[in-house]
């Protein structure tokens, strides 16, 4: 897509934008969010928020609080144009890095505060020693993400190429293993 045809996207390139709007709303962004993040990932040319409201035909206020909640999760950026007024926004194109920033940002938002509540919980039952069961319960999905988030932390660190090692060698790990 070029900055001529913004306006005139193929019904596939829209089908898609809006599909993959619907998907990604799932992963914690909106379906307004998901769809301009695809829109500026899909672009060949950096858009400002004019073209992005007139390709996807949204309010200007809705793309305009879309790019900065875009912006707090690290994956759109604002870049200056030399010679013009209007920024333009700019996304992380790699797919690897893309990916690891969207799962480190709903680790922030939603798995480390939901820990922090399960570890607050069971701290207190434990001090007053009640509900023996929701204790044990409680300390197996204690167990489980301490598990889960000490694996993540040492893969969150690592470069994109070990991980793409890691992850082509599970596969051929589950090859072996007949799975």
């Amino acid at each position: 897509m070029t900055e001529k045809n913004e306006n005139m996207l193929s019904p596939e390139v829209r089908d898609f934008i809006l599909n993959w709007g619907e998907r990604l709303s799932h992963w914690g962004l909106n379906r307004t969010e998901a769809q301009i993040f695809t829109l500026i990932f899909l672009s060949e040319d950096l858009l400002n928020a004019e073209q992005i409201t007139a390709t996807l035909g949204v309010a200007r206020s809705n793309v305009s609080q879309s790019l900065k909640e875009l912006q707090s999760w690290g994956i759109v950026k604002p870049v200056t144009v030399p010679g013009e007024r209007k920024k333009r926004f700019d996304c992380i194109r790699d797919v690897w890095v893309l990916f690891k920033q969207v799962v480190d940002e709903q680790k922030r938002r939603e798995v480390d505060p939901m820990i922090a509540m399960l570890d607050q919980t069971f701290s207190k039952l434990e001090a007053n020693k009640d509900d023996p069961f929701v204790r044990a319960k409680l300390a197996d999905m204690i167990h489980f993400f301490d598990t889960t988030t000490g694996w993540y932390g040492k893969v969150e660190n690592m470069e994109i190429s070990t991980i793409k090692k890691y992850v082509k060698l599970a596969g051929q790990a589950r090859k072996i293993l007949g799975k």
